[in-house]
């Protein structure tokens, strides 16, 4: 696969942290013989699917309460370019998911065009589109049939209209473009004063297919910007201005731009798999076989193509799928040293501004229908999306939670209409913080998302939050997490018969059940945001009101339906056995509520639910199976629950979509969020945690002395091979999987990992930060959130400190300070 100059003079910089360039780099001959799902372009600012005539703009909405969706902005790029007069004998797509840059390479006779384009990571703004001509020499074959000059015209034209917005579309000076949008309809007229606005600038004119573009052998190349602002003409003139002077004085600056803001980004923290392979040249490359649920005869099998080359898919590469996965997730957060103007948002004092407004499941390159969930906010992205977010780019998770806090007052503002206390979030949220969805049974009953914003925030504070943990607690943390406490205790009520506080009328994760009582996952969960708000004010020396103090007795009250007779957790109060379940649901009281259970109660749970849950639910519902499975140490069994989960990634790139036929949202960040969690916390098994160090307490303390012992850990636990899928990622014939965690943050420090579950080698590197300690752990099945005790006058433990690597026994470790 040839390349372009520019991105062969950056390979070695992308490599040094990506590994090969066949691993962040992906390429397919057109036409595909099939859907072809392309990977977006996204900052986080600006989102598109370059498949699309949109592209979508953070906090632009279109459309009053349910009906509020992203709106539409019309994309510029929507077009291929075509040579006039000359016949493409050949066209390839490739996309280098290392800077978000898409390229199409397209031969014709004695000429090459190459069409990049990318969303700049550098300028939020900035979109930006290159076309340049290679002409071959003279003495090359071909050459004499070429002109000196060649008219390109895209295959489409270029259309400024959307269904979202009122808008004018202006030609200055006939070659620029000035499109103004403003939103046909408020999410709510009340809080909203104003309809939002969208101001773009672009060198792409509606007479493009008329005109065309010259390139010749003396000006072979173009570059062609878009900006786009939120806020005012003002923003959109000077981002593209600054743009097109750094275009006009060094070519190739904007693309630089990117790969060096990229390049920040993947150095702060990333997962890699390296493979060492033995094997036999030709053996080529097999396809992989999952099997479902054996018991019942339901066997399917995922058989990929040949490599590329003759227009076919090309062999799956679990280390290439690690990369996109882990692209397509921060694509979507933005720099938070970057981030454009914001907008107005309701609050006590009137109004407020928010400057990102959070991640939905379809991610920001989609979002005006309903398959895509109309661009709202959900669970997925507190419960999917932010725990790698919290361990690798706390900085970035951060915004997330500044959107939660920012739409607080609304949540507030429900709870009290509905007469409850506290925050009540809503199960979909968009522009404003109020309920969006369209749904009424899920908008009405699905209030374990309140609950689930604190686990989130609670993990992200436990871990640090990037070094900025206890000023974050103080600015809006607390608030947060005592507005969810004030919630759920009005949301409780007493059973008599049960003598426990019990929830009832609720929707469970799985939603083929559309209302039940004491959902194992929504009782599991409230506990935790119970529990949490006393427990991180001590943490966070802070004192301890007398509603933490109460509702942390309360979360210990709260009924759990266990089968006693069959020790399992029953999914809800009225489960029947045998009831097909939609989607990980009971499973999650492993992971990631870590909820007391025997090492028996586990293994029933996974193959309780296991053997009931639809092959057609989301994507992430297999890797939740997955990662529990690895918690017990089950390998062969974990393997398979992986590969299931995997045939929701569409090739040749690695684009996730909800359901296996690619049916539901695309580009779903809710399943590779779930996958990257069977890396990190299912083959990794990493858990954060509050522990009890014992050496810091003397026999006989005081409850209040014993406060003091309160520390952050995380636990390693590692449970590796990482499994074979083909033989170009295979840990047979003496091959293996070695996964590595860079970067990982933890209370102001960064941490390299490498774990090679063959070998039983475990390294352990301090990059930056304090001394930390590393003690021997227990199984951990036995893990709990909250009450792991950490004895290191009893177990082995080490010492690391700042650029030192330690090489350990293959076992599992709690760090801590």
């Amino acid at each position: 696969m040839d390349l372009p100059n520019s991105w062969v003079n950056l390979d070695g910089r992308f490599s040094e942290l990506l590994g090969s360039p066949d691993d962040y780099i992906v390429g397919q001959l057109l036409p595909f013989d099939r859907e072809l799902l392309e990977p977006c372009l996204s900052n986080g600012y600006i989102g598109m699917d370059p498949s699309t005539p949109w592209l979508f703009v953070d906090g632009i909405y279109s459309g009053e309460g349910t009906e509020s969706h992203r709106a539409a902005v019309p994309s510029p790029v929507f077009w291929k370019p075509v040579v006039d007069t000359l016949p493409c004998l050949e066209s390839t797509m490739m996309f280098h998911f290392g800077m978000g840059v898409s390229l199409t390479v397209q031969h014709y006779p004695g000429l090459e065009l190459q069409t990049s384009t990318f969303v700049s990571r550098a300028r939020p703004n900035i979109m930006v589109r290159v076309l340049e001509a290679l002409f071959l020499n003279e003495d090359e074959e071909d050459a004499t049939r070429l002109k000196k000059e060649v008219l390109i015209r895209p295959d489409r034209p270029v259309d400024f209209e959307s269904p979202d917005f009122e808008t004018s579309v202006d030609v200055v000076n006939g070659h620029l473009v000035r499109f103004h949008g403003r939103i046909w309809q408020r999410e709510n007229d009340q809080c909203l004063p104003e309809c939002d606005q969208v101001f773009m600038l672009t060198g792409i004119t509606p007479d493009l297919a008329t005109v065309g573009i010259r390139l010749t052998r003396t000006n072979p190349r173009i570059c062609l910007l878009t900006s786009v602002s939120r806020f005012s003409w003002d923003e959109a003139v000077e981002a593209y201005e600054a743009a097109l002077n750094a275009e006009v004085n060094s070519p190739d600056t904007l693309l630089t731009e990117t790969a060096e803001a990229w390049l920040n980004v993947w150095r702060c923290g990333r997962i890699l798999l390296e493979t060492t392979v033995i094997r036999d040249s030709a053996q080529g490359d097999s396809a992989w076989e999952v099997l479902y649920n054996s018991e019942k005869g339901d066997v399917r099998s995922c058989s990929l193509g040949s490599p590329t080359g003759d227009g076919n898919v090309g062999s799956f590469s679990l280390k290439r799928c690690i990369i996109a996965a882990q692209y397509f997730l921060l694509a979507n957060f933005p720099d938070p040293s970057k981030q454009p103007t914001g907008l107005p948002m309701p609050s006590a004092e009137g109004s407020t501004i928010c400057s990102f407004f959070g991640v939905s499941p379809a991610g920001l390159a989609r979002g005006n229908t309903e398959d895509d969930y109309q661009g709202h906010v959900f669970w997925d992205m507190d419960t999917w999306m932010l725990p790698w977010m919290i361990l690798f780019h706390p900085e970035r998770a951060r915004i997330a939670f500044e959107y939660r806090a920012a739409t607080l007052f609304c949540a507030e503002a429900r709870a009290a209409a509905e007469g409850f206390r506290g925050a009540r979030y809503p199960w979909e949220s968009a522009r404003t913080g109020f309920e969006t969805s369209p749904w009424d049974l899920s908008a009405n009953k699905e209030i374990h998302v309140v609950a689930g914003i604190s686990l989130a925030l609670q993990q992200w504070l436990l871990c640090g939050a990037g070094g900025q943990a206890a000023a974050a607690y103080y600015e809006f943390g607390r608030r947060i997490l005592d507005s969810i406490g004030r919630f759920w205790t009005s949301r409780l009520s007493y059973s008599e018969e049960k003598q426990s506080y019990v929830i009832e009328d609720v929707m469970p994760p799985d939603e083929y059940v559309s209302a039940c009582n004491n959902s194992a996952y929504t009782n599991a969960v409230v506990a935790i945001a119970l529990s949490g708000p006393a427990k991180l004010a001590r943490l966070f020396e802070a004192s301890v009101s007398p509603e933490e103090d109460l509702w942390e007795q309360l979360s210990s009250q709260i009924w759990m339906p266990v089968d006693q007779k069959n020790q399992v957790m029953l999914e809800h109060e009225d489960y029947k056995d045998g009831t097909v379940v939609k989607q990980a649901d009971a499973i999650l009281l492993s992971y990631p509520l870590m909820f007391p259970q025997t090492r028996e109660m586990k293994e029933n749970l996974i193959r309780k639910y296991a053997a009931v849950t639809t092959m057609s639910g989301p994507a992430m519902t297999w890797t939740a199976f997955c990662t529990a499975a690895l918690e017990l140490g089950k390998i062969e069994e974990a393997a398979d629950y992986l590969k299931r989960s995997l045939l929701t990634c569409q090739l040749p790139f690695y684009v996730w979509t909800e359901e296996r036929d690619k049916k539901g949202a695309r580009h779903f960040l809710t399943g590779l969020g779930g996958f990257l969690q069977s890396l990190v916390n299912g083959y990794a098994g990493l858990r954060v945690c509050m522990v009890h160090l014992v050496d810091s307490l003397d026999e006989g303390t005081s409850e209040s002395a014993a406060s003091a012992s309160l520390h952050q850990a995380i636990l390693l636990a590692p449970r590796t091979p990482v499994p074979t899928l083909t033989s170009t990622d295979s840990t047979a014939d003496g091959g293996s999987n070695i996964l590595h965690l860079r970067g990982l943050s933890f209370l102001n420090r960064r941490l390299d990992f490498l774990i090679d579950g063959v070998a039983r080698t475990l390294l352990v590197a301090l990059i930056s930060g304090e001394p930390l300690r590393l003690t021997e752990a227990e199984a951990p099945a036995t893990v709990s959130m909250w009450d792991c005790v950490v004895d290191p006058t009893r177990s082995p433990y080490h010492t690391i400190d700042e650029g030192q690597e330690l090489s350990l026994p293959f076992a599992a470790y709690w760090l801590h300070e």
